[in-house]
């Protein structure tokens, strides 16, 4: 919940303002924003994250704040032209890949209003030191997240200039990557406390060549190793997760007096 009001508030929202996010995930994001004030609307491609989303936001009270849109991000409707106050995308720009990230931020300016907007882009990067464009199948992208693109904290600002030519202004670049060794070992007690029962019988169903034992064994495996994996990256620097903001020219945060 802290990083998604850090985010948030790096976005710039306010009580009535639109927010378009892209990557809806489980539906944490959209609905503390919902929360405050904000109407939602979050696109995805995974009808289980869209069902489970309308599910939370209408537990909460907040379904008529958050409308959640089962398409293509390169697919939005005429209607959603200018309209938004704010943007945020976490964790899915990996997966669009380098040649569509032109595609990516012209679709933030499209949907962002002209005069103001801003926009929250966070993604698992690589260092400079170690960042290609050619980036060769590993463990992640092999097992969990086929042909995953890893951008980095500076090649990703130039990438949106090439893009847009000067229509949205980098404000800020962190490094959330510190945080994640954490998050990977939480991520893994969690997995072994909860990978049971009935969890266990709706991956089967869903998956039904896991009803054997032994595909079941290395199904948990990877996901076991996979924790272990990103948080030895994310604790050695040798993985970033980078947290871009970008604004309208002249959309001040806050003036010094």
């Amino acid at each position: 919940m802290r990083k998604i009001r850090h985010v948030l508030a790096k976005a710039r929202i306010a009580p009535g303002h639109r927010l378009l996010e892209i990557g809806t995930g489980w539906g944490a994001m959209a609905i503390e924003a919902a929360r405050l004030g904000c109407i939602v609307d979050t696109v995805t491609l995974s009808s289980q994250q869209k069902l489970l989303t309308e599910e939370r936001a209408a537990s909460a009270g907040l379904s008529d704040r958050v409308r959640v849109h089962l398409l293509d991000y390169r697919q939005l409707p005429a209607s959603f032209e200018g309209v938004f106050d704010s943007f945020v995308s976490c964790g899915m720009v990996e997966a669009t890949g380098l040649n569509d990230h032109t595609t990516y931020f012209k679709v933030i300016d499209w949907a962002l209003k002209k005069n103001k907007g801003a926009a929250v882009i966070s993604a698992t990067a690589q260092p400079e030191f170690r960042y290609s464009k050619f980036q060769p199948d590993d463990f992640a992208r092999h097992y969990h997240w086929a042909n995953t693109f890893l951008p980095n904290a500076t090649y990703f600002p130039l990438a949106a200039q090439e893009a847009v030519q000067g229509r949205l202004v980098l404000h800020s670049v962190e490094d959330h990557g510190p945080h994640y060794p954490r998050t990977l070992r939480e991520w893994g007690r969690r997995f072994e406390e909860n990978f049971r029962g009935d969890v266990v019988s709706k991956v089967i169903e869903e998956q039904p060549g896991l009803a054997d034992k032994q595909a079941m064994e290395a199904f948990k495996r990877k996901w076991k190793y996979m924790f272990e994996y990103a948080e030895a990256g994310y604790a050695r620097a040798y993985t970033s997760l980078n947290c871009w903001t970008f604004a309208r020219p002249e959309y001040v945060v806050e003036c010094c007096d």
